[in-house]
């Protein structure tokens, strides 16, 4: 197991995320399950359109 997985599978406990590639794949999954934990995700895409498809999160707690 890897270690952003391992953070993945303890809970984020608090910690905020900071997560890449927003717009697809790997990026786009990891910003859905650290919002599913309701953290707060500053979520980062280069490709504009890619960023406009990704809209963002609606995370349990309100916060995107």
């Amino acid at each position: 197991m890897s270690g952003s997985e391992r953070l993945l599978a303890s809970g984020l406990g608090g910690r905020s995320a900071i997560v890449t590639g927003t717009s697809a794949g790997i990026g786009h999954a990891t910003a859905l399950a650290c919002a599913a934990d309701d953290a707060p995700v500053l979520v980062v895409e280069l490709d504009a359109e890619g960023a406009e498809r990704f809209g963002g999160v609606d995370a349990p707690g309100g916060r995107t």
